[in-house]
């Protein structure tokens, strides 16, 4: 067998392995930038805590309740109304009292709670990031370094969402933990179906990028991070209103349903991100709020 002469074997063409980078994104200052952030809000007092327990009262405290309740009370006292049962899939034939508000709770309102996880994580660190750094002066001395306006915005928001989107996934899997056990002993069908995919990769990663810009784009016109935090509420109303629709009966949220919400989500978050970021200028954030040039 003839042997490959070395010369040969050299100047073969060898394939580039494609991979990922961060750096294509962000540059390594930005990449910096952005753990500092993250590491400084994880260990900004009393927020880490908030972060984690809020979540964690949301998407376990609830279930565990519920599933105590039913374990609790009576029969006659929990019988789960028709109304409700047409609603959940093959309109709970063959479930009993128990499963039924089992089936109820993990498949038309915990998704609801969940969607409250992103928006609120993604408001109180943006609010720490964006107006608390903003009142201590750290704000200003990153605006007029080299990186730029651009950059600070860019590292900010990425920050945010990351750890947004960090603690939801961690809050998701404390809930499917909880729900699981409690299908078990209640012998109710698993909750885990195409909604919930849709609802944890798509919706709720779009829904915390939104939450940070939408706080990025009111900064310069609040005058404190509790009178930022306030705001919350107009994002959270949404959430409402498709909790509402889905127990009247109105509107049944299937998975076509959730994709089509999901993309239109998305394409708002390209578009809101863009012109918040126009406007995110120093001389709008550090001066007084309210008052930014061009305003009428």
């Amino acid at each position: 067998m003839k042997r490959q002469d070395p010369k040969e074997r050299k100047s073969a063409p060898r394939k580039r392995e494609r991979k990922f980078r961060w750096s294509a994104l962000f540059s390594s200052r930005e990449m910096v930038l952005v753990k500092k952030d993250l590491g400084a809000l994880w260990s900004r007092r009393g927020l880490s805590g908030l972060l984690l327990l809020l979540p964690l009262a949301l998407m376990v405290g609830i279930p565990l309740l519920c599933l105590l309740a039913l374990q609790l009370l009576p029969q006659e006292g929990v019988l789960v109304p028709q109304e409700l049962l047409r609603l959940l899939p093959g309109e709970g034939k063959g479930l009993t009292y128990q499963q039924g508000w089992m089936e109820l709770l993990t498949t038309l309102i915990c998704p609801a709670i969940f969607l409250c996880v992103p928006i609120l994580c993604s408001a109180i660190g943006a609010s720490c990031a964006f107006q608390l750094e903003r009142e201590e002066g750290t704000l200003e001395t990153l605006l007029l370094s080299a990186g730029g306006e651009k950059s600070v915005y860019r590292t900010k928001v990425t920050a945010c969402t990351l750890l947004s989107v960090a603690v939801s996934v961690l809050s998701f899997l404390a809930f499917g933990i909880t729900a699981t056990v409690a299908d078990v002993v209640l012998e109710a069908p698993f909750f885990f179906n195409v909604r919930w995919l849709v609802l944890l990769f798509l919706l709720m990663p779009a829904l915390a990028l939104f939450t940070t810009v939408f706080f990025s784009w009111i900064i310069p016109r609040v005058h404190s991070a509790l009178e930022a935090l306030q705001t919350v509420g107009y994002l959270l109303l949404p959430v409402a209103v498709f909790l509402l629709l889905q127990l009247t009966g109105v509107l049944r949220w299937n998975a076509g349903l959730m994709l089509l919400a999901a993309a239109l989500l998305i394409a708002g978050d390209v578009a809101f991100y863009n012109r918040s970021g126009r406007r995110f200028q120093a001389e709008a954030l550090l001066g007084h709020p309210g008052n930014r040039p061009g305003d009428s």
